[in-house]
């Protein structure tokens, strides 16, 4: 390219970059909503958390097979039109699903939606690649990605409002964000270009590919060989399946257990996961930065790290301590209740209770019991209603608070109702009340801080998961590939969905924080053995490529 039209170029690729990450945050607005209605939806009894574990389990699944599917389709498709209609028929499905009240087709919609919203990032990875050179691809795809990030903000932040100040139902999460999805899918159409030549620039001048074929003879066996035939782009999509576990596990069920496990309301708790998110931006950038300049393009190095430290931040912030109340009674050794049938007859009162046995200091068995709950919070003495000046939220708050109180079934606090509800099943147990205190949960700012920490470092791997596939597949098959580890990533919605549903209502939430450090590692496990790999699938004579190996060396 000649100097003017290569500052013409720069010009127009900026544009593609912004508008196209503008009309990508509405795949992420119109699914991420459902992690913040969910919480109230659980409220109002119109859903159960194995429901939503199965619906968020299906609808990623047949997410990540729309993004394999589709990226067949987007490799030969005009990517402009391609994304455009699958953002309006995503806007469609959130209407419809405020329209409903029955799980089925609570179900049927969202996982309609899971398909329609896969049909945007395979289009997205195409015409990055026809956009942006390979050298440079992990810094400005990286910037990019935050459209995930921010997106999710978006739907956090509007949804929070809409539950919050607006005093608005859950069903507002959903209808809102498809009139602007609406809207989006005008923009789309309009201002993204699919490629350089639709915008009226030169095509990316790029080395031969792997194939050394031209983009019009290129078949669909190459492009099969070009992706299932290189093993890092395997090894990446298999990582792709813990980091995405990670990443949804906070995600989609943030809100919820930082209410349940940790005490926080659903609006603090959404503003924490939108710091999460921040972070993300912040974190995204910064590993797309420092795969560019500190490994040369060779963005698996970066990953390991990134996993690494998501565990480690997960870890600690599993072991932060919690609010609450914990009760501890004297029970007697030869006739102990086995701790799961202690937690069945108190679910009713909290579904995350913890029950456990210890040894005191003069070796008698005491049942120790949590309770997210204080008895401050379930009669309501730590809201001031009259401060509360919109009459919807008021009266939002007011139901919550008798939703609680009914919990403790006309007794004064948890000491008495769990007293003798235990005395009355237990009855040869001879129960006894020992004591109780409240715990001093950590502060806020410092959840706050670890899972910014989580956050930081989970969406790197995640951004660069996408460019290492398009590297390695070359741009000929950059759809397909991401399209193979978008699937794999999203098969991990059978883990993050109704596994960690399964593991909550059995084990806690306390197990289940604890399994996403694991994974986190596993991840990290995976992507240590493609540390040596190529930054791309360009082939290269083996004495040019000799000399750039070593000139990046003494860089």
């Amino acid at each position: 390219m000649t100097s003017e039209e290569q500052k013409k170029f720069s010009v127009e690729q900026w544009k593609f970059i912004i508008f196209s990450m503008i009309v990508y945050m509405f795949f992420y607005i119109t699914r991420k909503n459902l992690s913040m209605a969910q919480v109230e939806m659980f409220e109002d009894g119109v859903i159960t958390k194995y429901a939503i574990g199965i619906i968020l389990t299906v609808h990623g699944l047949l997410y990540g097979v729309s993004r394999f599917v589709n990226g067949f389709w987007a490799d030969r498709l005009n990517g402009r039109i391609f994304m455009a209609i699958g953002l309006a028929l995503t806007a469609l499905m959130n209407f419809l699903f405020g329209c409903t009240s029955l799980t089925i087709l609570f179900g049927i919609f969202w996982v309609i939606n899971g398909w329609t919203l896969g049909m945007g990032f395979p289009a997205c990875a195409k015409m990055l690649t026809h956009w942006i050179h390979p050298k440079e691809l992990a810094t400005k795809m990286a910037i990019w990605n935050t459209s995930h990030s921010f997106g999710a903000v978006v739907a956090l932040g509007l949804c929070s409002l809409i539950l919050g100040p607006l005093g608005l139902n859950w069903r507002w999460c959903f209808w809102v964000p498809a009139a602007l999805a609406a809207a989006a899918t005008v923009f789309c159409f309009f201002c993204v270009k699919d490629s350089p030549t639709e915008a009226g620039v030169p095509e990316l001048e790029i080395e031969a590919a792997a194939t050394h074929k031209p983009s019009s003879e290129i078949t669909t066996a190459d492009r099969r060989r070009l992706v299932f035939g290189n093993r890092v782009i395997w090894l990446v999509a298999l990582a792709n399946f813990f980091v995405y576990i990670v990443r949804f596990g906070f995600l989609d069920w943030g809100p919820t257990f930082l209410k349940q496990f940790k005490g926080i309301p659903v609006s603090k708790g959404g503003l924490m996961i939108i710091a999460f998110e921040l972070a993300a931006v912040v974190g995204t950038i910064f590993a797309g930065w420092i795969t560019d300049k500190a490994f040369k393009g060779r963005g698996v190095r970066t990953c390991v790290i990134c996993m690494l430290c998501a565990a480690l931040f997960s870890f600690g912030f599993w072991m932060l301590p919690n609010g609450g109340t914990e009760l501890r009674f004297a029970v007697n050794d030869a006739n102990q209740p086995q701790a799961s049938e202690v937690r069945t007859l108190l679910k009713g009162f909290d579904e995350n209770i913890v029950v456990k046995y210890q040894q005191s200091e003069k070796g008698a068995t005491e049942l120790v019991l949590y309770t997210v709950y204080t008895t401050e919070e379930l009669t309501g003495a730590n809201v001031d209603l009259n401060s509360i000046k919109n009459e919807k939220k008021r009266a939002r708050e007011e139901k919550a608070i008798a939703k609680k109180t009914e919990k403790l079934q006309g007794y004064k606090d948890e000491e008495a109702l769990f007293t003798a509800k235990l005395q009355e099943k237990f009855p040869d147990s001879q129960v006894a009340f020992l004591s109780s205190y409240e715990p001093t949960p950590a502060p806020i700012w410092l959840v706050t801080l670890l899972l910014m920490g989580a956050g930081f470092f989970i969406y790197g791997p995640q951004a660069l998961i996408g460019i290492v596939a398009a590297n390695q597949a070359t741009k000929e098959a950059a759809a397909m590939a991401n399209g193979f580890t978008g699937i794999m990533g999203y098969a991990s919605t059978i883990v993050s969905g109704i596994g960690i549903a399964f593991i909550q209502v059995h084990y806690g939430w306390g197990i289940a924080l604890g399994s996403i450090a694991v994974f986190a590692l596993i991840g990290m496990v995976l992507f240590a053995m493609a540390w040596n790999a190529r930054a791309t699938g360009y082939k290269t004579d083996p004495t040019e490529e000799k000399l750039i190996e070593a000139a990046e060396e003494n860089e």
